[in-house]
């Protein structure tokens, strides 16, 4: 009896264990599988991991790539630009050289503007002068020929009169011839002769002056005609009429054919 309660005793116990123990091999059936899909799921997401990976490897790899050759175009670039850099530098430096030069250039330029305009401004002041000179000539000219018309005027009445005095001695000749008188006997001869000669001449507004070697002490006076003729030829070359006596020198205008020939040293005389 005891035996078999003790065997039953057994019997329920190791039942009970068994199936505990089916329990947990169930529950660790379980939990194996659940670990299996885990693990199968851990794997699929490894290797979709792996794969994306491997992809973000060989689009980095790209990019590198590509990154590289933009390094390598950007360098060639900058080659490029450091050279047109050198270039510019060195045109800059000629254009430089060449502003100084056009600088120096500018200002001898302007230099030489300054000069130019000194020298218009003498000119101009110059310029005015002439114009005042030409304002003065000219009023000295309307001057002179207004004293010419006069001048003339004077001769013109003088020639009348010259004209109306050869009539009345022609008259008086008539006359004296009528009456039996010769009239070159009536007529009184001058006596006093007087001899010089041309010291120096020059003209005086225009009108030629000379000076000769006699004077009031030798019986000139103003309104004396000498003829003035070469002395070695004899040849007759003008008339000296003297305007200003002194005791030993005269001075008179010229006029006659050959002004020119009247020197120095030439002979004058009242009478030929």
């Amino acid at each position: 009896m005891i035996l078999s309660l003790v065997t039953t005793a057994a019997t329920v116990v190791f039942v009970n264990k068994v199936d505990d123990y089916s329990k947990s091999l169930a529950s660790a059936k379980l939990q194996v599988s659940s670990l299996q899909t885990e693990v199968q799921n851990a794997q699929a997401a490894a290797a979709s991991q792996r794969d994306l990976a491997q992809e973000t490897v060989r689009r980095t790899q790209g990019e590198l790539e590509q990154s590289r050759q933009a390094s390598n175009q950007t360098q060639q670039r900058i080659n490029e630009l450091s050279a047109q850099l050198a270039d510019a530098t060195s045109r800059l430096t000629l254009q430089s050289a060449d502003l100084t030069r056009v600088a120096e250039a500018l200002k001898a330029a302007q230099d030489g503007n300054n000069k130019k305009d000194e020298t218009i401004a003498m000119l101009r002041t110059t310029n005015d002068e002439r114009l005042k000179q030409n304002v003065e000539l000219n009023t000295a000219n309307t001057d002179l020929t207004s004293q010419l018309q006069v001048t003339e005027r004077e001769r013109r009445f003088l020639a009348e009169q010259l004209q109306e005095s050869k009539r009345t001695t022609d008259r008086q000749a008539s006359m004296l011839q009528q009456a039996g008188i010769n009239p070159k006997m009536a007529t009184i001869q001058p006596t006093n002769r007087i001899n010089g000669v041309i010291r120096d001449r020059r003209n005086i507004g225009g009108v030629p002056y000379a000076s000769i070697s006699v004077g009031s002490n030798d019986g000139v006076t103003k309104g004396t005609e000498f003829k003035v003729v070469d002395r070695d030829s004899g040849a007759f070359l003008g008339v000296l009429t003297v305007d200003s006596v002194e005791p030993t020198e005269s001075t008179g205008r010229l006029s006659g054919p050959r002004l020119n020939d009247i020197k120095p040293g030439v002979e004058v005389k009242t009478q030929l």
